[in-house]
């Protein structure tokens, strides 16, 4: 009997079945890292940039004045401090002094009461105090609802985070 040389059909099918599920798992993982899987919001991204610079503006807040933007006290039961609808207490002096800014307003949206959510450039210019000025941003699932961010000050690290 003489010997085949080549591929039967068998193999050829195989071998396409195992490349395609890789390249199905590969194209999976590639969705995962990017981030646009999951039910992730397509305005998650910038929400997230813009905690990341609020974190640094209270950083940088807290290296150069050697304290918080407040007065921190602790709670009995625990060393966490958390800010939402009340961010302006912590972030109205990062921005109080135009000499010196900790954070740019350009770039950043407050909901001031009885106007409306604006730029909070706009807020300055309009003279409205700081502390009227919470920071927040668009809902990215549904533009009409306005979310605050969160300020979480951990006493005991003497650190802070900014959430969605």
């Amino acid at each position: 009997m003489k010997a085949r040389t080549g591929f039967a059909l068998l193999d050829v099918m195989m071998t396409v079945l195992v490349m395609a599920l890789l390249s199905v798992l590969a194209f999976g993982a590639a969705v995962l890292i990017s981030g646009k899987g999951h039910g992730k919001c397509p305005g998650m991204p910038r929400i997230q940039s813009t905690c990341i610079e609020l974190k640094m503006g209270l950083t940088n807040y807290r290296a150069a004045e050697q304290r918080w933007p407040l007065t921190l006290v602790a709670q009995a039961d625990s060393n966490l401090l958390k800010f939402r609808e009340d961010n302006a207490r912590v972030f109205a002096p990062l921005f109080k002094n135009p000499k010196k800014s900790y954070i740019d307003p350009s770039a950043l949206l407050t909901k001031v009461s009885g106007k409306g959510v604006m730029p909070l450039r706009e807020a300055m210019k309009q003279k409205i105090p700081p502390e009227a000025c919470p920071l927040g941003y668009p809902d990215p699932a549904n533009k009409e609802i306005f979310r605050y961010f969160k300020v979480t000050f951990n006493l005991s690290l003497d650190t802070a985070s900014v959430e969605p």
